[in-house]
This record gives C-alpha cells, structure tokens and sequence, in this order.
C-alpha cells in the first residue's frame, strides 16, 4: 500500500514537471537599436493576415486584432484605435500585400498618422488538439516599422499556447480557440520590449 502511494506522488510529480508553461515560444524576433532611440508612442496595428489553410483564424482576426492592441497599451505604447487606422488605409493593408513585406508596409506607414506601423501575418495556426490538450500550435511574421520606413521589430515566432492560460480552459472548442489567440497575444507583446515613457 505504501509502495502503490509512493508511486502516485512519484507520477504525479513527473507529470507536473512535463507540464508546458501557458506560451512556448520559438523565436528570431529582433528589436533594432532604432526602436530604444526612437521609443515609439502611437502604434498603427494593421488588419492581421491569415494565410493559413483554410484560413482557420478568420472568425478571430478583429478579436486578435484587440487583444494585440491591449497588450500594446500594457507595454506603454497607445494603440490607435482599429477604425482610425482602417480609415487610414482602406483595403490596402489585407487586400494589395503583405503586412510583414517592408517595400508594401512603407507605403502604407506615413498614411497611418502613427509613430509606427505593426504587421503580423499567420502561416500556420492548428487547433487539433485544441480539445485535447487545449493548446493551438502556430507560426506567425512579425514587422514594425517606423513611419519614415525604418524596421524596428521583426521576425518569425513559433510554437503553441494555451487556452486558459494558467487557469482552466474553457468547455467549448470556439471559447478555447479565443482563450487560446489571447495568450498568443500577451505572449507575443511581451516579446516587444516595453516602452520608456520620457523623463519629465
């Protein structure tokens, strides 16, 4: 009897430790020295492109879209708001190009009234396991650029999330793949590096 419940805390404390945190993150992001000196304020978030199979991510792009907008503001940039960037731009963003091609985003940057212009674009976004193991895998292009045309931040980021963060999941596939695209977002900001606001 002693043996067996020695073996319980043993399984359980092995499973514990196989536990993967609520982002994984695979990454060769990289901030240039123009974004410390810069120091971006207003952020123009462009639509987010999904060019994934079967584009799986669509019902959640406008969703993303905010979440990325918030995880901005907790990383002391001021978003601009979807609507004004959008009127800005009309249906170039998703429409003409990519939003991580540079050559395409510079045309579009001094138009967003903005200090910087963010893209991100999905090639890959799985939720096979979604009701599984309630993790989405994913692969996504990062840019941002200055309006003048300057990259700041950019890259490549891979790996998966998970629905719920460190609490529970949601019981529902289409709860899940929201929860599991707002740890995308936090995961992905927080890669950003955060904003100094100026000394008064």
């Amino acid at each position: 009897m002693r043996s067996a419940s020695i073996l319980f805390v043993l399984s359980w404390a092995l499973a514990a430790c196989q536990t993967l945190p609520p982002a994984v993150l695979s990454r060769s992001l990289v901030a240039t020295p123009e974004l410390t000196t810069r120091q971006p304020r207003d952020i123009a978030v462009l639509p987010i492109q999904d060019a994934t199979a079967g584009r799986v991510l669509t019902a959640n792009l406008e969703h993303l879209r905010d979440e990325i907008a918030r995880a901005l503001a907790r990383q002391a940039y001021s978003p601009l708001s979807a609507g004004h960037v959008d009127a800005r731009i009309g249906r170039e963003a998703s429409s003409k190009g990519s939003a991580v091609d540079a050559s395409h985003v510079r045309g579009l940057a001094p138009k967003c009234e903005s200090d910087a212009v963010l893209g991100i674009r999905f090639s890959d976004w799985d939720e096979s396991t979604l009701m599984d193991d309630a993790r989405a895998r994913f692969g996504a292009e990062v840019l941002m650029l200055a309006t003048d045309g300057t990259v700041l931040w950019s890259g490549r980021v891979e790996g998966s999330v998970k629905a719920g963060g460190e609490g529970p999941a949601p019981l529902t596939r289409a709860a899940r793949s929201r929860a599991a695209v707002d740890v995308f977002a936090r995961a992905l900001i927080d890669e950003l590096p955060p904003r100094r606001p100026a000394a008064r």
